[in-house]
């Protein structure tokens, strides 16, 4: 059995779970596990599961979108099976002994149905997209463009004959062992050559997106597209 040591997030979107009714979960697992194609957007995806709770409940259809991309991203990246999940969040919920007996067994029947709601191809599919979208050693979180005036000053330092202008990159990134930064030094034409690459950049994503929707007929999303909730 998976040891699960569940977060208060985790505990948080649970309870709300299973304090909704069992025939909700079983038409909500029925209603998205029919979607053709199946959404890759998160933004797409969080419409179809609250659409398909009873109520438009937008408080249970944010914990249902969590813990099933969650419990999704932990299978493929831990490489433990739905049964194993399942079993795992059992267990883990009644050794932390935040629900009284009544609130387990209520959560007991309603496993098959969470359990139908995990295995629902929408979710594997956004889970992993996500994944790929950010799967590397290094992870942007943000950039600026530095502009500085520097001063030429005489020999005795009592007058400015003259000023540079120059320009330094300020980048702030993640990776397995921290946040880091990185500071690089560049003149005009390398601010000119980066926004020529950046507009070049979006250009091309623009194009295979369209040759892969169009030609091969291959729902196809740009990472971190505007659009994206």
């Amino acid at each position: 059995m998976a040891q699960f040591q569940l977060t208060e997030q985790h505990f948080h979107d649970l309870q709300v779970i299973r304090d909704l009714d069992a025939d909700v979960l079983r038409n909500a697992a029925e209603s998205l596990s029919e979607l053709s194609p199946p959404p890759l957007k998160p933004s797409e995806l969080f419409a179809a599961v609250k659409a398909s709770l009873a109520g438009d409940d937008d408080r249970a259809a944010h914990s249902i979108m969590r813990q099933c991309l969650s419990f999704n991203g932990l299978m493929r990246q831990v490489g433990v099976t739905l049964d194993a999940v399942i079993s795992g969040i059992g267990a883990a919920v009644e050794r932390e002994s935040r629900w009284n007996g009544d609130e387990i067994a209520k959560w007991k029947t309603l496993e098959p149905h969470f359990r139908a709601l995990v295995m629902v191809e929408a979710f594997r599919i956004v889970s992993t997209s996500i994944e790929l979208s950010y799967d590397y050693a290094n992870l942007y979180q943000r950039g600026k463009i530095l502009t500085d005036i520097r001063p030429l000053f005489t020999e005795d330092a009592d007058a400015v004959r003259g000023a540079v202008i120059s320009f330094t990159l300020r980048l702030r990134y993640d990776s397995v062992d921290g946040d880091h930064g990185l500071s690089i030094a560049m003149d005009e034409d390398d601010i000119r050559d980066l926004a020529s690459q950046c507009e070049r950049a979006l250009k091309k994503a623009r194009t295979a997106r369209e040759l892969m929707h169009n030609r091969a007929n291959i729902p196809t999303i740009l990472t971190g597209e505007r659009s994206d909730d």
